[in-house]
């Protein structure tokens, strides 16, 4: 199915980039998510951190609230599941050539922690309090830094997203694609891998 934009046709294997919307505020932009024959499908959603961190708490729970929009569309069909996990990709520019890359590894799981019991506002409130309160533990009175955050994400949401790490050369080109995983003590590992894993 296609959808008329401007007056035309859009071809089902054209790629439209999504408008992006700040709301007259620099540091509040979003990208309106569908995942649907009708409004298209978002594959892919990119922002920055340009103090060079990775992602945020707020980011898995943005993830988590486009997982729960696919999973309660009325039209919703498995494949369409299947498509948002194989497919799905959130990445966040750190500067200096180095990015950060989210993909969904267990959808029911994720939006099981992000948006809770009922699927209500209060609910993804009180999870997201819970998470924030759970790193303010673990950073005690230390500052933050790059390796608490992705302890933290992986000891958290590592059963249900992907976290990559990756770094460009000058031209923008992929020169390194590594996923992070924790393991016993805290430690965590990175393991080369091909950019479409």
């Amino acid at each position: 199915m296609c959808k008329p934009i401007s007056g035309r046709v859009i071809r089902p294997d054209e790629i439209i980039f999504s408008q992006i919307y700040t709301d007259n505020d620099p540091k509040n932009v979003r990208v309106p998510f569908s995942w649907n024959a009708i409004d298209g499908y978002v594959l892919h959603s990119t922002h920055n951190h340009p103090n060079g961190m990775p992602p945020s708490i707020h980011d898995i729970f943005s993830i988590g609230f486009n997982a729960r929009d696919v999973l309660s569309h009325p039209n919703l069909v498995a494949s369409q599941k299947s498509a948002f996990m194989a497919y799905y990709t959130d990445v966040v520019e750190a500067g200096n050539g180095i990015f950060y890359a989210i993909t969904v590894k267990d959808m029911d799981k994720l939006i099981a922690k992000t948006t809770g019991q009922g699927n209500t506002v209060s609910a993804s409130i009180n999870n997201l309090n819970f998470f924030l309160d759970e790193y303010r533990k673990l950073l005690g009175p230390d500052d933050e830094t790059i390796n608490h955050r992705i302890q933290f994400l992986l000891d958290y949401f590592g059963d249900s997203l992907n976290l990559y790490v990756g770094e460009r050369d000058i031209h923008g080109n992929v020169k390194k694609f590594e996923k992070l995983n924790l393991h016993m003590g805290n430690k965590i590992d990175k393991i080369s891998v091909a950019c479409d894993e």
